[in-house]
């Protein structure tokens, strides 16, 4: 019974917890269950695999859908998991704030991983896909063609 009342003795004291090593910015609640195997758990449940603590972290850099997506879990137009383009943090260093829900980033040289300052522009999405379709014809369902023909 001493036992018992010691630990909740504990656990009462340290109510507020302790920061979760993952950085997320949660308190780990004490609890008798934070113990496993001799070793104090430090994360809250599923967090250990999160960010530099995984296995295939590769520095917060990921390609997906063409594009470089870099770790940046505080910007505002971030995905679930935390990313955004490369492109988009390049563009918003240079004009000062963060690019706004109409501008779209356009890579003048087609290729989506050259996030070199000079090769990127703000454009509206409709002036993008005018300047993408630009000599692509439609069929007579209305769809793009591969190849315009001549």
């Amino acid at each position: 019974m001493k036992k018992n009342n010691a630990v909740a003795a504990w656990i009462e004291a340290n109510a507020a917890g302790s920061p979760c090593l993952c950085r997320c910015g949660l308190n780990v609640k004490p609890t008798r269950l934070r113990y496993y195997r001799g070793r104090r758990l430090d994360f809250i449940a599923g967090h250990q695999n999160r960010g530099a603590f995984h296995a295939n972290y590769k520095g917060g850099q990921v390609l997906a859908k063409g594009y470089a997506w870099i770790l940046a879990p505080q910007h505002p137009r971030r995905t679930r998991r935390g990313y955004v383009k490369k492109c988009w943090l390049i563009l918003e260093r240079i004009i000062g704030r963060y690019l706004v829900k109409g501008e779209t980033v356009h890579h003048r040289n087609g290729r989506k991983l050259d996030d070199r300052p000079e090769n990127l522009e703000i454009t509206n999405p409709r002036a993008h896909a005018k300047e993408h379709n630009a000599g692509r014809v439609r069929n007579k369902a209305g769809q793009w063609l591969k190849e315009a023909n001549p």
